[in-house]
């Protein structure tokens, strides 16, 4: 495997640990009354982070 795949796969690995972070953290009920427009900004954020490890994960399946 060549030293730029190796990054990739570190990149998504990485990237998929924060989404669950995130995920957890706009699920726990403590956080529940974050609302408006900063809970807005985090579901934003939570799917640009979907779809670019999406994309990660293609590149990654087109390795071989």
């Amino acid at each position: 495997m060549e030293p730029w795949q190796k990054r990739v796969i570190t990149e998504k690995e990485e990237l998929d640990t924060k989404i669950c972070s995130l995920v957890s953290f706009l699920m726990a009920e403590e956080n529940c009354g974050v609302m408006g427009e900063y809970r807005e900004l985090l579901i934003y954020q939570r799917n640009a982070m979907l779809n670019y490890s999406d994309i990660l994960q293609r590149r990654i399946n087109n390795f071989n």
